[in-house]
């Protein structure tokens, strides 16, 4: 199984991508070096720690690729949600039609990549309701990053 391994850090309201590199432990810093760069630090560059997100290895239905902190809508029928018993997690299919997901993506160890806080919108019922501490996983060929939380922070989903 091969798996692209790739990172974005933001320096200067610009975004850089490539491999990422811990340069300084003590205070904190990392650059990302552009693929290919070899060990030349002239070709890295420093960016905002804050702002460091992983490729998920999966684009959105446009073909542009997913990273951690981009802000994804979901419009589609059948929900899949997992309902967790003795520990354990489960799928569980939910009816409904028409229903709107908008979230942050994020890695959880338990989950993969998923998007959580996320804003659910029934289109049949008008019902509106947010998830705070649920996850809701991502489908790739039904998602579209709308933007990120460094970018566009009012796109963020809250209560």
């Amino acid at each position: 199984m091969k798996r692209e391994i790739e990172f974005r850090g933001r320096t200067c309201n610009r975004w850089i991508f490539g491999n990422c590199i811990e340069q300084d432990k003590k205070n904190n810093t990392y650059r990302i070096a552009k693929k290919n760069a070899g060990l030349y630090p002239i070709q890295w560059t420093e960016v905002d720690t804050e702002t460091i997100g992983q490729y998920t290895g999966m684009k959105d239905k446009n073909g542009k690729k997913i990273y951690e902190g981009d802000i994804v809508k979901d419009d589609y029928n059948v929900i899949i949600e997992q309902e967790h018993i003795d520990g354990c997690a489960y799928p569980t299919i939910g009816s409904g039609r028409g229903e709107l997901f908008i979230g942050v993506v994020h890695y959880k160890p338990s989950a993969g990549f998923c998007m959580y806080p996320y804003f659910k919108t029934d289109y049949n019922t008008g019902k509106e309701t947010f998830h705070k501490d649920k996850v809701k996983h991502i489908y790739q060929e039904r998602c579209e990053v709308i933007g990120n939380i460094f970018d566009n922070p009012e796109l963020i989903p809250k209560e």
